[in-house]
Order: structure tokens, then sequence, then C-alpha cells
């Protein structure tokens, strides 16, 4: 295939830079890479530092800044007006993308879609969650009875109606495939394994075993999904020198005050990416317990820093980890045979343990940027082809369907009269957020495009 050069991209993230966990690292990375192709791009980024729209720049990337609104520790939703909608729509007729690409659910992704349907653009939707279990990635104990209310409140729907307007969904894998297929997603779906800049961290010395603290260490938000509290359990059955690290910001701080506290357990908070593989040097291994992973970008960074690896099954470890760059352990391994794992692999001859290591940079050596960007740039120059010789016939005016949003929001509010006492409020505070910047949106497009002529 021949692809295009010089496409005019816009990416959008709910994240400023450096945050967001995975979803907001590979959103700016791959804004970042698709410039050095020779791709014109921009960001469409949160402000957070004021309520207007600016533009600014990030070494070679371009980025627009839009007003917006904390709902999460990290996470920003637009700050949605007749008047900022306006603004934004002055900016994309200005810059004119071909492609818009997006990795959030927000609703203003619906305001990008809408003005894609009308000037007849691609737009592509990189899904890192599970869409059958949306709700529990934000309280993971509280899954069965999170995804009974998912369904009630219409988030499904939300979701689809999301994916009907997206000219193409990418997943991480195959099994991630298969649950959006599950989820009743009949549209066009590939798989694209995202790249890493792993160049970084593959020259890294390597600690010594014989070092009187052996460090184990998690990057990731500090949540019930990630399960950090099982790690914190794991330690209670090792010796006194062995200490764990935690690198990342709590999801809910009433999570992280709730864990058992330890003077061998160190919160070292959010750290910018670029200080992660210095940070991880002196780390000897990478203990993981988390329970849900489509495709964990900490895990992909240990093995290319020479971390071995044990953790309990998911589909990252499943993939990746092996008895030669460490352990795959069943989810209902107990916390003290989890811990005998780290010390078999602690009590290595350190030749043994470089070995190791070796093996673990190798497992994901072909995890390049240089390997995805040529999936992407074939993904993106097949849509735009299939663009100019297809008529969209979806109507602007359909975007509007949003679920039937007054139902969506009585049955929501039903919802949460019957489990107020079971739901964390700042769960059904982000939710309810959410939907009613769907009705925002839904009512701004209509003014915006129905409008008649003068």
């Amino acid at each position: 295939m021949v692809y295009f050069c010089n496409m005019k991209i816009l990416y959008f993230s709910a994240y400023e830079e450096d945050h967001g966990g995975g979803e907001g690292k590979i959103t700016w990375e791959l804004a970042h890479e698709s410039v050095k192709i020779g791709n014109e791009v921009i960001m469409l980024a949160p402000n957070l530092k004021g309520r207007g729209f600016k533009y600014g720049k990030s070494q070679d990337l371009d980025i627009y800044f839009y007003p917006s609104l904390s709902i999460l520790e990290q996470l920003y939703v637009f700050a949605i007006s007749p008047l900022t909608i306006r603004r934004l729509y002055q900016f994309l007729d200005e810059f004119n993308p071909d492609i818009i690409h997006f990795h959030t659910v927000m609703a203003s992704v619906f305001l990008l879609e809408a003005w894609a349907i009308k000037h007849h653009k691609v737009v592509v939707h990189s899904i890192h969650e599970n869409p059958n279990k949306m709700l529990s990635y934000v309280a993971f104990k509280r899954q069965g009875l999170l995804d009974r209310i998912s369904k009630k409140m219409g988030v499904d729907e939300y979701l689809r109606t999301m994916y009907r307007y997206t000219d193409c969904l990418v997943s991480v894998n195959d099994i991630h495939n298969e649950e959006i297929r599950n989820f009743g997603y009949k549209g066009p779906l590939v798989t694209i394994l995202n790249g890493r800049n792993l160049d970084r961290f593959d020259t890294l010395t390597l600690p010594s075993l014989s070092d009187n603290t052996i460090k184990l260490f998690f990057v990731g938000f500090i949540c019930e999904r990630k399960n950090q509290r099982y790690l914190i359990e794991v330690l209670k059955h090792l010796p006194n020198n062995y200490e764990l690290y935690f690198i990342g910001e709590p999801l809910f701080k009433t999570y992280q005050k709730s864990l058992p506290k330890s003077d061998r357990v160190h919160y070292l908070g959010q750290r910018a990416f670029d200080e992660l593989p210095k940070l991880m040097e002196g780390f000897h291994i990478c203990a993981s317990a988390s329970i849900e992973e489509a495709f964990s970008l900490s895990i992909i960074e240990a093995l290319a820093a020479g971390k071995p690896v044990v953790g309990l099954q998911n589909d990252t470890i499943d993939r990746l980890i092996t008895t030669k760059n460490g352990k795959s352990l069943p989810v209902n391994t107990s916390p003290k045979n989890f811990a005998s794992e780290i010390q078999k692999i602690a009590k290595l001859k350190q030749g043994e343990y470089d070995k190791m290591a070796t093996e673990a940079r190798d497992s994901v050596k072909l995890l390049s940027w240089d390997r995805a960007m040529l999936s992407y740039q074939e993904l993106y120059t097949s849509l735009i082809t299939g663009k100019q010789v297809e008529k969209d016939i979806r109507p602007v005016e359909s975007i509007l369907d949003l679920l039937g949003v007054k139902k969506t929001v009585k049955r929501f509010l039903n919802s949460v009269d019957k489990n107020r006492n079971i739901v964390k409020l700042r769960t059904i505070g982000t939710l309810s957020a959410v939907l009613l910047a769907s009705i925002a949106v839904g009512y701004s497009i209509s003014k915006l495009f129905t409008r008649k002529k003068k």
C-alpha cells in the first residue's frame, strides 16, 4: 500500500501530558510519533490554568488547549457552552483535519464526531477498556453492582452511540477485540499493539541482589482494580529487608488512605514519564496484582528496564510473562505463595538474575513505535481512501439520539436512589457529570447544525 504523507491529524486527550495512566501515555506519545513521520498534527488537550482556548507547544507537537473542568484527580472534561462549542468548531474549520483520533469516552467527543460527519472526515477511536465492564474500572470490587447499574442507566447505549459514529475502532489485542465484539459492535475493528519508547529503558544498569534492600515496585493508578492492598499483604510474608514502592496517583484518595500502613511501603506519587527510567534503575522486581489489564504499559516498561515481573494473571501478564522473565500466577494465588515466588527470584545467583533481565528486555523488543506507526499510517490511509469513494450517509442530526437522554438520566437517578449506600458518591458524581455533559452536547449540536441560515 502507498501511504499518504503529511496527513492532517487531530488527537484529543482528556489528560494533560505526563498524566492519565496508559490512556494518557498512548494518546500523547502517538501524537508525538505522528509528528516525527511527517504528519501535520495538533493535540486538543485540557487547559488546566484557565477557562479559555489557547495555543501551545510540546517539543515539535502543536497543542490547542480547550477550557476544561476536573471530574477526577487527573481527568478533565470540555467546559461545554454554546460559546465554547462555537469556538471549537471555528478551530476545526480552520485546521480542517483529515483524521480525528481519540482514546476517551468523554461526552465531548460527540462534538468532534458531529463535525467530522458534517465535513466528511475520518474518526478513529482507540479503546482501552472492556466496554462490557466500563464502570467497574472505576470501582472494581463493586463490579457486579456497577455493571447492573450501567445497563439500567444507559451507559451501554451511550457507548454504542459513540461507536456508531466512528469510522473504525482500535483494540490492543485479540482478547480485547473479542470483548468489543461481544459488546455487540459490528463495525470496522482493527488490532494495533501500541508502541513504547523503550530505548531509554534498555541501557539501565541492573541492580545487585546483594544490596541490603530488595526493592519491589509497581507503576500505575492507586485504585481497587490495581489491587495494591494485595501487594501490601504480600510484603507481610517477606523478610524485613524487602520494601515496596508505588509510583502513581490515587484514582480516589480515600482508597489510598484505607490501605494498611507500613514503614516498608513507599508512595512516590505521580512521576513524569521521562523520570521513570532512572527511577526504575534501582528496583529489583516488578510486582503486579492487577485484575483487569488489556495492555499494561507499565509492565512493558518494567520488562524493557530489565526487571523480572511477578504478577497475577491478566491479559498482559498472560501474553508477556514466562518463567524466563518472571512468573505468571493464577488470580487465586495467596499473598504467601506470591511472596514465595518473589523470593525465588531474589535468591538467584547474580548471573541467573542478569540472564532473566536480558530475557525481560528481549520479550518486548518488537513493541516499538516504529512498527506501530506503520500500522497506524496504513489504517489512516485506508480510511481516508474509503471516505473519498464512499458517501457517508449518516445524518448529523442522528447523533442527537444520544441514548434518548431524558430517559437515560431518569433511569440513572433511580439507580442512585436504590444504591446510594453502596456506590461511592464520588463515582456517582463523576457519572452524573458525564451524562449531564451529554445532554448539553446534544442540545448544543442541535442548535449548531439545525439552525436555519439567514
